[in-house]
């Protein structure tokens, strides 16, 4: 049986209640991480368990983010933050 849960269930349970209600984010700052856990790492992450997600992954995820072009591309801002939540997953494995 695996010890892990799934990212998606983290992200909507401890993630939210921790770092996002627990920090006291405004408003503004709630529906930002929302947004980028349902356009960008929902489809990427949402399914793996959080020992799945590893450093490799990770890279190769972000390399992914910083190569879009065009109407895709991505500010260095919102890849920041779309890393940011990633780097909580990892803290969480550990």
């Amino acid at each position: 049986m695996r010890n892990s849960v799934r990212c998606e269930k983290w992200f909507e349970g401890r993630f939210w209640k921790e770092w996002v209600v627990g920090s006291r984010n405004k408003p503004s700052e709630r529906e930002s991480k929302l947004s980028i856990f349902e356009c960008h790492l929902k489809d990427a992450f949402g399914e793996l368990h959080l020992d799945e997600i590893d450093d490799a992954k990770v890279a190769e995820y972000r390399a992914s983010l910083v190569q879009r072009e065009g109407n895709d591309k991505l500010s260095d801002k919102r890849v920041n933050n779309i890393l940011a939540i990633l780097q909580q997953w990892q803290i969480q494995r550990l």
